[in-house]
């Protein structure tokens, strides 16, 4: 499996586990040629500020989720899913 077939095999997993957040991203791939993994790292909308706010402006999202999936190479089957923490660096 190519990488544009890992991403493929990724986003489709994310559409089925998050079927209502359609603002999925790619952000990182890397290949693990010792474990013939992909390591692919996919951004997902926030959780809004206010999400109990009828003015939509408000109720707008400011960060990003961001999850680190491993596919398989061989199958393109995802055998884990972890959160990408980002620290703020100052």
């Amino acid at each position: 499996m190519d990488s544009k077939q890992a991403i493929k095999a990724g986003f489709a997993y994310l559409a089925d586990l998050f079927p209502s957040d359609q603002d999925v991203r790619l952000e990182e791939i890397e290949k693990d040629t010792e474990n013939d993994h992909w390591l692919i790292t996919y951004s997902l909308s926030g959780i809004p500020e206010n999400p109990f706010s009828e003015n939509p402006l408000f109720a707008k999202s400011t960060k990003r989720r961001f999850k680190i999936l491993t596919i398989k190479s061989q199958s393109g089957d995802v055998i884990s899913m972890k959160i990408r923490v980002l620290h703020d660096v100052r």
